[in-house]
């Protein structure tokens, strides 16, 4: 009962000043799911945080561990890559291109370097950026600008 008297009280005040749009001026009140949500990150969120953290310095680590591949740990990672994500030449479908399918930057940028080292000229490449229906604009966006620049005549289009 205290609550809705405070929100008459207030509904009465934005009226006083020419506000009346109350659904835009008073506070929405939580729903048990926004509460719900609330507790799980004030418990859970510093855990997360600390994972986080912890995945970027393993992955830091084992970057620097690796360091730079030799033209032929590049040429097996290139196959297998392509064993594992490319559209291949079949007998029955017969292909004099290769196609290769992936939506991790890092993955794509390994992928062309191994084409570079096949000796395929970017004039040959051809790039068609895919986006989830559920993928914000902006995360498409950020994706698509983490790819390696292609010109214009190079990029497909998107699906």
């Amino acid at each position: 009962m205290r609550a809705k008297t405070e929100q008459r009280e207030a509904a009465r005040r934005l009226r006083r000043e020419g506000r009346t749009s109350m659904s835009r001026d008073l506070p929405r009140p939580t729903t048990p799911r926004q509460q719900s949500r609330k507790a799980a990150e004030a418990r859970w969120g510093p855990i997360r945080r600390q994972r986080d953290e912890e995945r970027r310095e393993t992955k830091a680590a084992a970057r620097a561990e690796i360091g730079d591949l030799s033209d032929r740990e590049l040429f097996l990672v290139g196959v297998a890559l392509y064993w594992a994500e490319g559209c291949k030449d079949k007998p029955y479908d017969r292909r004099e291109k290769a196609t290769f399918i992936n939506s991790d930057p890092q993955v794509v940028r390994v992928y062309l370097a191994w084409l570079k080292l096949l000796g395929v000229g970017q004039e040959r490449w051809r790039l068609r950026v895919s986006t989830q229906a559920a993928q914000s604009e902006g995360d498409a966006e950020e994706r698509r600008d983490r790819l390696p620049r292609l010109s214009d005549d190079q990029r497909v289009g998107e699906c």
